[in-house]
């Protein structure tokens, strides 16, 4: 059977593929969409293209991208010099920086880091201290930035192998 042979996989393929583009906006949960995307196409297709090892490895992707801020410090991210509200600030800056400067990752980054220093100075009323809080934000967020969209184009590939290798 090719590859793109029934109008499920073509239509799935489609939608997954406009799925991993948009994980490379930073507020698009672009893991979870290709995930959910992967998933909804296995139970409607019985589980012949996608199998039931093929969505565990997709889920494991997709909870290692969901999960990523709780795991980077127990292996060694260290988000030293960043207080919880620094954390906030940089979640509320990037969301704001993504629509106030919409040019792709610059207007994300350019607010998570702007929020932690935000708040890092209105908190600590240190320069030095909002400074490193602010470095740490940037580091923390290419960080994530990697995970998620590398999670994203994992779990499309997983999908393309399992349908490639069960077509036929």
């Amino acid at each position: 059977m090719p590859f793109a042979s029934t109008p499920l996989i073509a239509l799935s393929l489609v939608v997954m593929i406009l799925g991993v583009v948009a994980s490379f906006v930073p507020v698009v949960p672009g893991t979870v969409l290709v995930w959910g995307i992967a998933t909804i196409f296995a139970i409607l297709d019985g589980f012949v293209h996608i199998t039931v090892p093929a969505v565990v490895v997709m889920t494991l992707l997709m909870l290692i991208s969901l999960t990523h801020d709780v795991w980077l410090p127990l292996i060694g991210i260290q988000s030293s010099g960043l207080s919880c509200l620094g954390a906030v600030g940089l979640t509320v800056g990037g969301l704001i920086g993504t629509f106030a400067i919409p040019i792709p990752l610059v207007g994300s980054l350019l607010g998570a880091v702007g929020g932690a220093l935000l708040v890092e100075l209105i908190k600590m009323r240190q320069l030095r201290g909002a400074i490193k809080a602010g470095t740490v934000a940037a580091k923390l967020f290419f960080i994530g930035y990697v995970i998620e969209v590398g999670s994203a184009i994992a779990v499309f590939i997983v999908y393309l192998y399992s349908v490639y290798s069960t077509a036929g």
